[in-house]
């Protein structure tokens, strides 16, 4: 009920000036994060639970509009069902960047465009997608923000967009995927995102699904 209320309490990240103004020096339309609702922007006259919250080195918790950390995604659990939030910091911090709710992980649970939620929501296999699909694997919020608006309702093909943190995968999530799907698992290149990979890769095995890692920059 607390989660519910919060959201419901959350404005266009378009219309927040500190958001938008992240997200678009991050290459990120804030209309379009709005469009595909990826994102809400936490209003700083907004009551908060006290979940919403962060210690950390202060001496005291602060709120999230106090500590900055407005930019809210909501994360998925494997039936498609919104569980949880991470929140985003939209100012220079010393502060982690992204954090869960206080006293909450994100584990087993995955950030997700409307076509991923679709797909998680409809079971085994994920029959809510066209035979087919492409289904990205990013890591992190960034990285998911940024794939999930690169295409427009109106491209051919739109694909599948999900996001990762730590402890996010699990064998639930491998299972809702098509087992012709083609899955292009794009983590970061350095120990935590091979693991990912690793992970996801592991996951599939035995399954009808082609596997691409992206390449690291050159």
């Amino acid at each position: 009920m607390e989660l519910a209320a919060l959201w419901r309490a959350c404005q266009p990240c378009g219309v927040d000036i500190e958001v938008a103004a992240l997200l678009e020096r991050r290459g990120i339309s804030p209309e379009w994060v709005d469009d595909f609702h990826l994102a809400r922007a936490l209003p700083v006259t907004a009551r908060f639970p006290r979940w919403a919250s962060f210690r950390g080195a202060h001496p005291n918790r602060v709120s999230w509009i106090d500590s900055g950390h407005r930019l809210l995604l909501p994360v998925y659990d494997p039936m498609g069902r919104m569980r949880s939030v991470r929140a985003w910091c939209v100012r220079d911090t010393a502060d982690p960047k992204r954090l869960p709710p206080a006293g909450y992980a994100s584990r087993h649970l995955v950030l997700a465009c409307g076509l991923g939620v679709a797909m998680l929501s409809a079971g085994a296999d994920g029959q809510g997608v066209e035979p087919g699909a492409r289904v990205v694997i990013a890591e992190g919020e960034p990285d998911f923000l940024t794939w999930a608006t690169r295409s427009s309702d109106a491209a051919e093909s739109v694909p599948v967009v999900l996001g990762v943190v730590a402890g996010a995968w699990s064998d639930d999530f491998a299972r809702r995927i098509p087992r012709d799907a083609r899955v292009i698992v794009r983590t970061h290149h350095d120990p935590a995102g091979e693991a990912y990979a690793e992970a996801i890769r592991q996951s599939l095995e035995g399954r009808a699904v082609v596997v691409h890692r992206s390449r690291p920059a050159a």
